[in-house]
Parts: C-alpha cells; sequence; structure tokens
C-alpha cells in the first residue's frame, strides 16, 4: 500500500485548497514499482589536505551541463579549514566509462569555516549560498555568490543574512510576483527561516516557523505545484517521522506536521518536482541511521507517497542528498557517502527508465 501522506492534522487544509486531488490512496496507487536502473559514481578520487566532504549540491546549468558544489575540511571536526569546491560535468547522459567530472576546485575558501553550499542557476547567473561561520555553524550567517560563466569566476560574496546561525541546504524558489524565496534554517535556535529579495533590494527575513522541541522542523526544501499549493519537506531535529508542510500562499505562512510512516535520522532530505504534478523525496529509509537512501514517488501533488524504492543500501552513512532534472527528465543524485567522497548516481524516474545498456 502507498504510504498515505495524512499530514496529520493537514486534511482538512488539503481538502479545502487541493482541489480535484483524491486523499483516497487506492483511487490514485502512484507509480508501479519498477526496478531503478543506476549509474554514477564519485565525483573525485581524493582533495589533497582534506579529510572529509559533506553537503553537496547539484545544479543544471543552460548549456546542458551538470554542476556541484560541496565542502571538504581537514578535520578532526567537519568546521576544522572547511572550503567549498565547486565541479562540473560536461555531458550528463554520457555513458558511464565517460562520465567525467572535472577535478574539484576550490571556489570560498579564507579565515572563516565555509560549508553548505546551495547551487540555484537561472537565466546566466549560477548562484551559489553558503554560511560563514567563525568555527561553529551556531555562529555562522548566510552569504551569496555569483558566477556568469558557469561557474568558471565567481565575485565577492555578498551578505544574505546576519542572523546569528543562519544557514542553509536547499535552494530559493520564485513567487508569482518576481520574488525570490530561500528556504533557510537557524541552527542556533533550530528554527526555519525564510528571506526574500524583491527586485534586486537586499535580502529580508520574510517569516520564521518553529515546531516544538525536540523535533525542529529545519533545512526545509520547498516544491512548487501552483501558486496556490506550495509543498515543503524537512529534517526532524530529533528522530522519528519527517515533517511535511503546505501554504495556500507562496511561502508566506505555512501548516506543517510530522509524517510518521516515512522515516527520519534527523537527516536532510530532497524534494524534486517531475513532470505534471508528480514529485520525488530522497531520504534515509530509517529512524536511526543515515543509511539506505532511498526515493519515493507521489503521482497526486504530494498528497500519498507510493513504497519507496532503495538507491543505496548497505553498511555506511549516506547523507544529504540533493537532485536535480537534466534536459532528457533524468534524475542526477549527489550525497555525501560516509563523509569520505561526494557520489553523484543518475536514474530516470519509474515510468521513463532507462535502459542500462544504453548508459
Amino acid at each position: 500500500m502507498p504510504f498515505s501522506n495524512r499530514l496529520n492534522d493537514l486534511t482538512e487544509l488539503t481538502d479545502a485548497n487541493f482541489p480535484g486531488v483524491d486523499d483516497d490512496a487506492s483511487a490514485e496507487p502512484g507509480l508501479p514499482p519498477r526496478p531503478l536502473s543506476i549509474s554514477g559514481g564519485p565525483l573525485f578520487d581524493s582533495i589533497g589536505g582534506k579529510a572529509g566532504h559533506h553537503a553537496p549540491t547539484i545544479a543544471l546549468l543552460p548549456d546542458g551541463s551538470l554542476a556541484a558544489a560541496w565542502y571538504s575540511y581537514s578535520g578532526p571536526r567537519e568546521t576544522q579549514g572547511a572550503e567549498i569546491f565547486f565541479a562540473r560535468l560536461a555531458d550528463p547522459s554520457a555513458p558511464v566509462a565517460s562520465l567525467r567530472w572535472t577535478p574539484p576546485r576550490r571556489v570560498i575558501g579564507g579565515p572563516l569555516s565555509y560549508g553548505n553550499p546551495v547551487l540555484f542557476a537561472e537565466g546566466g547567473a549560477l548562484h551559489m549560498f553558503f554560511c560563514a561561520a567563525p568555527g561553529t555553524w551556531s555562529a555562522g550567517n548566510i552569504r551569496e555568490t555569483r558566477s556568469t560563466d558557469n561557474g568558471e569566476t565567481w565575485n565577492t560574496p555578498t551578505t544574505v543574512s546576519t542572523l546569528l546561525g543562519g544557514n542553509v541546504r536547499n535552494p530559493p524558489v520564485r513567487r508569482s510576483d518576481g520574488s525570490l524565496l530561500l528556504p533557510a534554517y537557524d541552527d542556533l535556535f533550530q528554527r526555519s527561516l525564510f528571506f526574500v529579495l524583491r527586485d534586486g533590494a537586499a535580502w529580508t527575513l520574510d517569516s520564521t516557523l518553529e515546531t516544538p522541541f525536540p523535533a525542529r522542523l529545519i533545512q526545509p526544501a520547498i516544491a512548487i505545484a501552483d501558486p496556490t499549493r506550495w509543498i515543503l519537506a524537512g529534517r526532524n531535529g530529533a528522530r522519528g517521522g519527517t515533517w511535511f508542510g503546505v501554504s495556500a500562499d507562496e511561502g508566506q505562512t505555512w501548516r506543517v506536521g510530522l509524517q510518521d510512516d516515512i522515516p527520519n535520522p534527523g537527516a536532510a532530505v530532497a524534494l524534486l518536482k517531475l513532470e505534471s504534478d508528480r514529485y520525488a523525496l530522497i531520504f534515509n529509509d530509517s529512524r536511526s541511521d543515515r543509511t539506505n537512501l532511498s526515493i519515493a514517488f507521489a503521482a497526486d501533488g504530494g498528497v500519498t507517497w507510493a513504497p519507496p524504492q532503495v538507491i543505496i543500501e548497505g553498511d555506511g552513512e549516506y547523507a544529504y542528498p540533493a537532485a536535480t532534472l537534466d534536459r532528457a527528465g533524468v534524475i542526477h543524485l549527489v550525497f555525501s557517502q560516509d563523509r569520505r567522497t561526494i557520489e553523484h548516481r543518475r536514474f530516470s524516474p519509474g515510468w521513463l527508465i532507462v535502459d542500462a545498456s544504453q548508459q
């Protein structure tokens, strides 16, 4: 049976604001279980002087290539010597033997610790949001840099927010009025933050979202169904279920609830909009460990989720997934594996399986 994404007490909001969505799971069974054809591998072998690698991000560039960024640190703490690295994949559809990311290149470094990059490509600009911290993320703030040459060069970073503990994990989204909404979070007080950029002015804090201790909703990811129906998925600061939310006013306000039958071990999730009103949720299918990285599909706007299919399983930590679609509709996923490397996998959604012999 598919997961029933009840969003706890959000059924009333769903019924009122999601016309045409049938909350009977049997009427919309979701995508049929089909095996995933998966290919890919590590983005790099090693980076000199760096002991750990974490929190990757990925974006599709206008020329059809892919860009990825992450932070690497010298250790033993993840903030020690933390710097942001960048790589590109020129041909996402190349055969497995020809899948070659460019060598990692440091793009953000200096006297502070730098982490949690978030790439966002729009028009001719590639944005990178990230956290700059004096040794601990709870004392950090959010900054932004931009590139107009697909990541070859970057401008001097500017400050998005000086709010103590500000951090990012997922890309921004456009509102219908043209403003840009950046989902973020507060590493100090463990709450979700939403910043907005209007008409090229300075970023401002648009709203905050706090949930009861210890189940704090942080690292929110947003997908847009239409201007009156936005969907949110987020990390649970405790362990247990995954946070979901809906907004009828383009993210100005949210109603959220814990989805108990979609586990979360206190780890980041990725939410990706596919074709039509279909979505993919990538998460650790465990209540205790960042293992068994899995994907679940929703064919009804995120109301019900089909049983998850495992992408990566076995001993080890597979954490902080981020995903995007290429021009052919293939999903490209990056994640941190045991913090020893950043991994890349590609696969088609269940109804667009790519034949393994062609990869």
